[in-house]
């Protein structure tokens, strides 16, 4: 989800939109992030990996496998908070 979301809102703001403490489910934190084209960009990325993966004849992942939550920024690995160059964040 994280990768996701920075790939069209960018590193820097998935970070700030980081939980401060604790974890988040994913489906709850996609509802708050505060960029509706983010929102409804995630949401469609979750549909059509579904279809997709129908439509090649593979097993359906579970949604609670493909979104684990989100981590909060006190629990979030320094490899985690990276951006695309690989830098940490």
């Amino acid at each position: 989800m994280l990768a996701t979301a920075a790939y069209n809102a960018g590193a820097r703001n998935v970070r700030r939109w980081l939980p401060a403490a604790g974890t988040v489910p994913a489906d709850l934190w996609i509802e708050t992030v505060p960029f509706r084209e983010t929102r409804d960009y995630l949401q469609r990325v979750l549909t059509y990996t579904v279809i997709y993966e129908q439509r090649l004849g593979r097993e359906p992942v579970p949604l609670l496998q493909r979104m684990p939550p989100i981590p909060g920024t006190g629990t979030i690995t320094a490899h985690q908070n990276a951006d695309a160059s690989g830098k940490p964040g």
